[in-house]
């Protein structure tokens, strides 16, 4: 297959250029681009599923992560202790006027929501999964089974390129570390993050999957991860 750099202008074969993260890199100019000679075809994780159901494009990720699920359990457990041992002895003393206990319920209570909410954290790694699910007329990301706030719904008309940015996070203890955020340019000039990985790769082959998917022609983008 005969490759032409959109920068300097060389024609070359597949054979003579570097390929990788779906990126071609000229020989002559070494300017990095877009092409489908460099089509991603990459094996996600075991924990990801890809399958077509009917017309619709389905990727579902399997949050099962059994350590994870372990320690907020147990963290939540023993975070719980103190909240619910206080609540019982308020409750219990006989020396304090029922109006005075429920304003130290109530105080107390609030510990006890952090506790509930970090079980459900943990639950929510052992059973949650992720389904990105691409249409005709919408690109939906949501969780199950526990309920989650996160979804995502973009109607697939409106999308004009999907591209990977590089994005810097911030950590515990003021650290910071690096995702790949599958993003997309809509018609109306805003961008999108649909989805965050930790592998580069993977998150190219999101990116191959969905605009095949839609029709869409992969062109370079302007902060589009190229390392």
């Amino acid at each position: 297959m005969e490759i032409t750099c959109p920068q300097c202008n060389a024609v070359f074969q597949k054979s003579d250029a570097k390929i990788k993260f779906g990126l071609v890199f000229c020989p002559e100019c070494e300017h990095k681009f877009k092409h489908e000679a460099a089509t991603v075809f990459v094996d996600l994780p075991p924990n990801y599923t890809t399958y077509i159901e009917g017309r619709d494009l389905v990727i579902k990720k399997s949050w099962r992560n059994m350590v994870g699920f372990i320690v907020m359990t147990v963290f939540s457990i023993v975070w719980l202790i103190v909240p619910l041992t206080s609540i019982a002895v308020i409750v219990i003393d006989g020396s304090t006027q029922w109006g005075e206990k429920l304003i130290g319920v109530m105080f107390i209570s609030v510990f006890l929501i952090i506790g509930l909410l970090i079980l459900y954290g943990g639950l929510g790694m052992l059973l949650n999964t992720t389904e990105t699910r691409v249409d005709d007329r919408y690109i939906t990301i949501s969780t199950y089974p526990l309920p989650s706030s996160f979804k995502k719904v973009v109607e697939s008309s409106s999308v004009e390129q999907i591209y990977c940015r590089e994005a810097i996070r911030n950590g515990s203890k003021g650290r910071t570390y690096i995702v790949y955020e599958l993003t997309a340019i809509l018609t109306d000039g805003r961008r999108v993050a649909l989805e965050s990985f930790d592998d580069v790769a993977h998150a190219r082959a999101y990116e191959t999957f969905m605009e095949k998917r839609l029709g869409i022609k992969n062109e370079a983008v302007d902060d589009e991860y190229t390392f």
